[in-house]
């Protein structure tokens, strides 16, 4: 990704509001400094934390691959000489959501699919890039403009992709803090239970 985009990209994540200022602080190499002398409802506050961002950057990234997953069909048919025709490809809308295969995740399976509250704010990051008119507006493209599109969602989509990817690791972390204290004692399921 060049300087550019992804400082468009980063800049479209900043306008988020709330979603940007927690992932900017959760992010940072403070967020962990010093967890080892936090109690234990501090850790696990901070992993729901982390979940609860983690469900957010999911949700937009599907989003954004759905996008993508429609302006790509329409590039396909483009390239083929084929004319659009929205009621065939609002038909073949379950095969095109359904493929091409992407690569496997952390092996991770959330708890749900859809971020508490916000929804309609952090739909606004890849709004941007595609939103529902200009998917609308899809059939009067032509390619180059239809490859922009479909440039911007891959960058937006990357860059979720990657600050998922942090969060994973922040989530790893505490994990394995919360898994040591009970392997040493530290903490026990008697102390869960009073």
């Amino acid at each position: 990704m060049t300087q550019t985009s992804e400082t468009s990209v980063r800049g479209t994540l900043i306008g988020v509001g709330r979603l940007d200022q927690e992932l900017e602080r959760v992010l940072t190499a403070a967020y962990l400094i010093g967890m080892e002398s936090l109690t234990l409802e501090q850790i696990r506050s901070m992993r729901a934390e982390c979940t609860a961002l983690e469900v957010a950057l999911s949700y937009l990234r599907r989003l954004a691959q759905g996008r993508l997953d429609i302006v790509n069909a329409y590039l396909s048919q483009a390239e083929h000489g084929t004319s659009v025709d929205l009621s065939k490809l609002v038909e073949d809308l379950p095969f095109i959501m359904s493929g091409p295969p992407r690569p496997p995740g952390p092996g991770r399976f959330p708890a749900t699919f859809v971020p508490e509250g916000g929804v309609d704010e952090l739909s606004g990051i890849v709004d941007e890039a595609c939103d529902a008119k200009r998917l609308g507006e899809l059939p009067t493209l032509d390619s180059a403009e239809l490859q922009a599109i479909a440039e911007r969602l891959r960058e937006v989509e990357a860059e979720l992709s990657g600050r998922r990817s942090e969060i994973h690791h922040k989530m790893d972390a505490l994990q394995a803090e919360l898994v040591e204290r009970y392997k040493t004692g530290r903490a026990t399921v008697e102390g869960l239970l009073s």
